[in-house]
């Protein structure tokens, strides 16, 4: 829920365009702006507009519309499932077991109730997703899979899913996305929106819609989830590794560990962190950055303080920051956008008991130096037999190479350098060797253009045909 407590009159919505049109002027949160291009999500209430919150998950409002005073309470934390005695028990659990036992309960309420005919497996071959079906399967509903393929991706989605779809024995249904339909469906994804998307691949959303409308399953299942809860989120494998040879390091003699320490060092953050003289945790308490990020991660800290190895501790702790910086956003894209589109989604592996194991599941079953997600390929094991549930699944993303660094021209004298007043000099020699950044400012352009200044849609695309972009028009993305 969006809501805004200015101009004399206090307003809420479930998505955050007629919110917008109600405010006097739009203002932009430029601490939003910076917050996005650091984590790729913003935190808590904040939004791209000034005068605009964003009621966090698991909290709720009361207004008093005399005084037009808004207060907001808790109901619900993430870290607050955490149990020090059954993270304890965990311990010796049959974890995959364990795993299936509770999200074939959470398929059952998803399915309870409502014609299993109306549902559709959104799937590109993942694991997630496809121990998911195979459990639907079990259950006596095999659903059929829907599959967005990218044209110029790394890998072919569409193989990977048909390869799940034949194990399982349920029908597959392949859309692709090109590059053509990609420039108009990722402004069309901007403004459905109303802020920046984070991700490209949002424009994928609407690939696929139209077929699953036609075939009556508008209720998609979704793997989301499982990367964050399990350690399959890309920096827990990678901190895992750093915590181990830390612990190596640990083990040399002072002299030998004062040196290498130093020598694998990025002087640039030794220097910032020797020069910062209060923990980045208390200067966000007084202001200055995310206060309410800075909240969340003392929250999670305080609760897994009570598991005793300092190495697991840390990665517990990482993974649940990582679920709570980008599972709002993340849902909130797609809930926004499924709606605009008349499909309805439900998300198993976010079933409040399925999340609390996550949450007291000890990082052994989760992460080592090789493999991430431990326990939910164990657990998908017998669903969808070895190849399937060993298999890596990366390169199904919009080729930004290809597709996003050809509108970079839009930086040039648009809404990041006139508004923002970005430096120029120092933009371009940061944008020219880095792509994710690159496209975080064409993010944030796209949606200033859209959004702020109001550009027509069609004249944005026509100046990319101009500087030799194919693309669809705008109304060519529908339902």
């Amino acid at each position: 829920m969006y809501y805004s407590n200015g101009s004399g009159r206090f307003a809420f919505a479930s998505s955050i365009g007629p919110v917008v049109s109600l405010l006097a002027s739009k203002r932009i949160n430029r601490a939003a702006v910076v917050e996005h291009l650091v984590f790729d999500a913003l935190y808590g209430s904040a939004t791209f507009y000034d005068d605009i919150s964003l009621l966090p998950f698991g909290m709720y409002l009361t207004v008093d519309f005399a005084t037009r005073r808004v207060e907001r309470g808790s109901y619900f934390r993430y870290e607050e499932l955490f149990d020090p005695a059954e993270y304890r028990a965990n311990r010796g659990i049959d974890a995959p077991a364990e795993l299936t036992r509770r999200l074939k309960s959470a398929v059952g309420r998803v399915i309870e109730g409502r014609d299993a005919s109306t549902f559709g497996l959104s799937c590109g071959g993942g694991i997630d997703c496809s121990f998911i079906g195979g459990i639907f399967k079990e259950l006596g509903s095999p659903i059929p899979m829907f599959c967005t393929h990218v044209s110029e991706g790394r890998l072919s989605e569409g193989d990977m899913a048909k390869a799940a779809a034949d194990h399982l024995g349920v029908e597959l249904h392949v859309s692709t996305l090109g590059a053509g339909d990609f420039y108009p469906g990722l402004l069309k994804s901007i403004v459905d929106f109303g802020q920046p998307i984070v991700h490209p691949n949002t424009a994928k959303f609407y690939a696929g819609v139209g077929r699953s409308i036609s075939l009556g399953r508008p209720d998609h299942v979704y793997g989301v989830a499982s990367d964050l809860l399990f350690g399959g989120f890309g920096n827990v494998k990678s901190y895992y590794r750093y915590l181990r040879m830390r612990k190596l390091f640990g083990a040399l003699p002072p002299k030998v560990r004062t040196v290498v320490g130093t020598a694998m060092a990025d002087p640039s953050v030794v220097n910032l962190e020797r020069r910062i003289r209060n923990p980045r945790r208390v200067l966000a308490g007084v202001g200055m950055g995310n206060f309410e990020r800075g909240a969340m991660q003392q929250g999670i800290e305080s609760a897994y303080a009570a598991i005793e190895d300092p190495s697991e501790r840390a990665l517990k702790v990482l993974m649940l920051e990582n679920l709570c910086d980008y599972q709002q956003h993340l849902l909130n894209r797609r809930a926004e956008l499924a709606a605009s589109l008349g499909l309805s989604l439900f998300f198993p592996f976010l079933d409040l008991e399925v999340v609390r194991f996550a949450v007291n599941l000890p990082s052994v079953y989760c992460v080592d130096w090789r493999t991430a997600k431990i326990v939910v390929r164990k657990a998908a094991l017998p669903y969808l037999g070895t190849l399937l549930a060993a298999r890596k699944k990366y390169g199904g993303d919009v080729p930004v190479d290809r597709w996003v660094k050809p509108l970079a021209f839009l930086l040039e004298d648009g809404f990041v350098r006139e508004q923002l007043r970005f430096d120029s000099a120092a933009m371009d020699r940061l944008l020219a060797g880095n792509s994710k950044l690159l496209w975080n400012m064409i993010d944030i352009e796209l949606w200033g253009r859209l959004c702020i200044l109001g550009d027509d849609p069609e004249k944005l695309l026509a100046a990319m045909r101009a500087r030799g972009i194919a693309c669809a028009s705008f109304d060519s993305i529908g339902v």
